[in-house]
C-alpha cells in the first residue's frame, strides 16, 4: 500500500532526493511514537512508567533499525499508537467519534502495512467493549459502526487500485 511510501515521497519532494529525505519521515514517526507512548502511559500509570515505556521504544533495538531506514514501520506504530490514544478516549467517554476515529487511523494503518495493522484490533475492540460508559447494545453497535469504517477506508486503495483498468496505471 502506498500511504508510508507518500510520506517518502513528499519529504524527497521538500528536501530532494536524498537519503536523509528518504529517512526522515521514519525518524520523525519513530520520535513521535516515542512522545505518544509517553504521554499514553503517564496519564494513567504517572511520569516514571511514561518514561519507561518510552524509553523502551527508543532503545529497543528492532525500533532503532526501523527508524532509521525506509521500512515504513515507524509510520505504522505511529498510527496504530494513534488508534491507541482514540479508544482510550471512546473507553472513558463512550463517544462514538472517538471510536470512528481509531478505526480511521486502523485503516489507515492497513495502508501503510496491510493486515499488520489489524493485529490491534481484538485489544482495541475489547478495551472499548469492557470499559465504554454505555449498554452492551449501544457498544457493540458503536463496534460493529466502527468495523465498518476501517474495513472502508482499509480497502479503499484497493478497491481503487482494481477499479483502474491496468492500461492507465502508472
Amino acid at each position: 500500500p502506498p500511504l508510508g511510501f507518500w510520506l517518502q515521497t513528499l519529504s524527497t519532494k521538500l528536501f530532494g532526493f536524498t537519503a536523509f529525505s528518504v529517512f526522515l519521515p521514519q525518524a520523525l514517526c519513530g520520535v513521535l511514537a516515542v512522545l505518544l507512548l509517553y504521554a499514553l502511559v503517564r496519564r494513567h500509570f504517572g511520569a516514571l512508567a511514561g518514561v519507561v515505556a518510552a524509553l523502551a521504544l527508543a532503545v529497543t533495538p528492532i525500533s532503532v533499525v526501523t527508524n532509521r531506514n525506509n521500512t515504513i514501520d515507524a509510520t505504522l506504530a505511529l498510527a496504530l499508537l494513534l488508534a491507541a490514544w482514540a479508544v482510550i478516549h471512546a473507553s472513558e467517554t463512550g463517544r462514538l467519534r472517538w471510536l470512528l476515529l481509531s478505526a480511521v487511523f486502523v485503516g489507515l494503518g492497513f495502508n501503510i502495512k496491510m493486515a499488520e495493522a489489524l493485529l490491534v484490533m481484538p485489544a482495541l475492540a475489547m478495551a472499548y467493549l469492557l470499559c465504554a460508559p454505555r449498554k452492551i447494545w449501544t457498544r457493540i453497535w458503536h463496534l460493529l459502526l466502527a468495523g465498518l469504517v476501517m474495513v472502508v477506508l482499509s480497502l479503499s486503495w484497493a478497491v481503487a487500485v482494481d477499479l483502474t483498468p491496468a492500461t492507465q496505471r502508472p
